[in-house]
Formats: structure tokens, sequence, C-alpha cells
């Protein structure tokens, strides 16, 4: 499904950014609702921000910072559970739960 869920926001963006209040902005905070496996491929705009991966309805998600009208590009997300192997796995980029706090994972961008 493309455009993923979107949130349009100059002032969040402004604030991500640190930029001054005025400036014409093109940001737009998509979420990325995804199936958790150890590997995870997603078509997002280049140059994103990746934000944080939460739940939400029983779902995990990622919410990234893009430019809508930039080009797709593949981006690989590492899933691990707490314990799990974590060698070369790249930059993190956020910790979610899953049944109340029994299941602790922890993503990461290759």
């Amino acid at each position: 499904m493309w455009p993923p869920y979107s949130l349009r926001s100059s002032y969040l963006s402004q604030w991500i950014n640190g930029r001054e209040h005025g400036e014409n902005m093109t940001q737009t905070v998509y979420k990325y609702p995804f199936q958790i496996a150890d590997e995870v491929i997603l078509g997002i705009p280049s140059d994103a921000q990746l934000l944080t991966v939460q739940m939400q309805n029983g779902q995990p998600c990622l919410w990234a910072l893009v430019d809508p009208g930039n080009e797709i590009e593949r981006r690989r997300l590492l899933v691990r559970g707490t314990g799990h192997d974590a060698e070369e796995i790249g930059r993190y980029i956020s910790t979610f739960q899953m049944h109340g706090g029994a299941l602790v994972f922890h993503v990461f961008e290759e």
C-alpha cells in the first residue's frame, strides 16, 4: 500500500530538524507497519530519517520522517529479541515490546 499512513506536521518537522519557524517544509511522518522477522525490507523514500518502532493495535510499526517526493529505496531492518545474536547488525533504531513486555525486540538498520 502506498503511500503508507502519514501525518503532515510542519511543526514536528521543524522540531526534529531544528529549523526556524516559517520555512517551507516538504517532510512528512509516515508509518510503516511490518511483520516481525529477523530481516524486514521496507520501501521508504531516500534520505528518510527513521524515528522509532512501536506497537500500535497489536502491529509493530516504524515511523520515519520522509520527503514523499524522493525516490523509493529499500531499507533493511534487522529485528532481534533480547538475548539473541546481535553481532554486525548496524545502527540501532528502537526497542519495542509485545504481550505486556513478555517479548522485547530491538530494531537495527543495516
